[in-house]
């Protein structure tokens, strides 16, 4: 800008600077909402006077909570620790489990609230300030205006393939109509879907669109991950594909064939790489639920299966079990790496290095893997002549009354830091068990 710019376009960049200003304080918060038409509205008026319904589950009244997503999602939007009730209680946020591309909140009353009703009753939540109002919905309204007007917000918020959450729409419905869902009608879920959406988690695309929710892209992305971190080719993905969709067809409750899961959860590295997935997620419970399906299928191919049975195991701490599991699977197909691999830790753990180095040998297993590596250095370190202790080996000191007391000062001095071992990773501890020391030594 210069002392010639001409007014019309100095009026101009202040326009521009005032709506960057405006973008800043207000459309960044819960308390304004903007169209994609521009259309500024507070909240406070768009959720006044809000009537929402929801049809009740039997599960719904036994818990007293009902879900948020899809047809309560804006009841509290702008009020995120919950609403107020006429009896002065409260009807409180509970967020749920925290699982990508999912909502799982809820909002829970006082004890008995949905007493009153019945599986399959129409229940409407009224809003007016930060109170909320809850009764029998009646004889629902005449919807079409509703529907109409969140038809006309799906252009504005999603392309063609793509998704967006529910409480855009909505929103954007209301501001194009404050006087839209003052009356009872059905829910809002029924509606989206009623204007040409479907819904997967929290995501509503296009009905009949090629689309991908939140959750199915977060997966993806995981899915891809273990790929490139397990190092697949197009076999191994080809048999991690088929054992991935035997995960989500057994929790449907359908079939599997149980030969061939088992044949791909054995191939490479198919089951630690799923283990590692479902485990991450908290999902450990389907992983059970496969190795079942296939052992309730096929006496054969069992190995990978087995593994699925270890990790699970072993993530709840049960580390005999997991072992018991690993042993089962080599007994099953001693030529499957991925358990030896697995098993080698415990022999390791329990001060068997000669066994740990024994199986990370397995023709299997890449020769020359890190583990293997490490192991190796460790038993050198372990054999080798220590100037500290006179020359001798640890285990010679340890036979000798007159070093004994030099060995256990050095593996004390390995409890914080020490030249023996430095920069390998050795464990004093590990040291202790296999000279057959107690811990505390």
């Amino acid at each position: 800008m210069t002392e010639s710019t001409p007014p019309d376009d100095l009026l101009e960049a202040a326009t521009d600077i005032l709506a960057e200003a405006v973008d800043e304080e207000l459309l960044y918060t819960d308390a304004v909402w903007s169209s994609p038409a521009d259309v500024l509205a507070l909240s406070s008026h768009l959720t006044e006077g809000l009537v929402l319904t929801h049809r009740l589950t039997a599960d719904e009244i036994s818990r007293g909570q009902v879900p948020l997503t899809p047809d309560l999602v804006i009841l509290d939007w702008d009020e995120g620790d919950g609403l107020d009730l006429g009896d002065g209680s409260r009807l409180a946020y509970e967020p749920g489990a925290s699982i990508h591309g999912e909502d799982n909140a809820s909002l829970a009353g006082p004890d008995g609230w949905l007493g009153n009703f019945g599986p399959g009753d129409v229940v409407s939540f009224v809003r007016t300030g930060r109170s909320v109002s809850v009764g029998p919905a009646g004889d629902l309204g005449d919807d079409r205006h509703e529907v109409e007007l969140l038809r006309g917000t799906i252009d504005g918020r999603i392309p063609l393939g793509g998704c967006d959450e529910a409480v855009p729409f909505i929103l954007d419905a209301l501001t194009s109509d404050p006087t839209a869902f003052r009356h009872p009608v059905r829910p809002l879920g029924e509606l989206l879907q009623a204007a040409g959406l479907e819904q997967r988690g929290f995501s509503f695309g296009r009905a009949g669109d090629d689309w991908m929710s939140a959750g199915e892209e977060h997966h993806q992305r995981e899915l891809d991950r273990l790929s490139d971190t397990w190092g697949f080719n197009r076999c191994c993905q080809a048999a991690f594909d088929q054992a991935y969709e035997a995960l989500a067809r057994t929790q449907r409750g359908e079939d599997i064939d149980a030969r061939d899961v088992a044949a791909g959860l054995s191939h490479g590295a198919v089951a630690p790489a799923l283990a590692e997935y479902c485990i991450d997620l908290e999902r450990e419970v389907q992983l059970s639920d496969l190795a079942a399906a296939v052992f309730a299928g096929t006496p054969r191919h069992t190995a990978g299966a087995r593994l699925l049975v270890a990790a699970v195991a072993d993530h709840h701490g049960d580390a005999l079990g997991a072992e018991a599991a690993l042993r089962q699977a080599l007994r099953d197909d001693p030529t499957y790496g991925p358990a030896a691999a697995d098993l080698a830790r415990y022999e390791f753990d329990r001060g068997e290095l000669a066994r740990a180095i024994t199986l990370l040998r397995h023709e299997d297993l890449d020769p020359e893997g890190p583990m293997l590596a490490f192991l190796e250095a460790f038993r050198h370190r372990f054999d080798e002549s220590i100037p500290a202790l006179g020359g001798l080996t640890p285990r010679q000191a340890l036979d000798d009354p007159t070093r004994r007391e030099d060995l256990l000062a050095l593996l004390r001095e390995m409890d914080g830091h020490s030249d023996l071992g430095a920069g390998q990773g050795f464990d004093a501890g590990h040291l202790r068990i296999l000279l057959g020391l107690d811990p505390g030594s």
